[in-house]
């Protein structure tokens, strides 16, 4: 298992977010609401679904309804894999 720190996390999130939207991750603000980002709810579906392959976890709709934007996505995966021990 390789360690994924919560910058690690925050990084992949980003790159993902950016490789689906064409934006530059490092312009990506953490804070900003993903829907501001341009994460419709067809992108959120994609997103949700890319996080599930890149960190092998399982992603309940239900909780993941909840985040709002990159920090909130980068607490989630974190719990997930402390609760799992699963990531890459």
């Amino acid at each position: 298992m390789i360690k994924c720190t919560k910058e690690d996390i925050e990084k992949i999130i980003k790159e993902i977010i950016a490789e689906q939207l064409g934006l530059d991750a490092e312009k990506i603000n953490s804070n900003k609401p993903m829907r501001e980002l341009g994460v419709d709810s067809f992108g959120a579906v994609e997103f949700a679904f890319a996080l599930k392959e890149k960190f092998a976890m399982e992603i309940s709709e239900r909780d993941f309804s909840d985040v709002k934007n990159v920090n909130d996505v980068t607490k989630y995966v974190l719990s997930k894999i402390k609760n799992d021990g699963n990531h890459q």
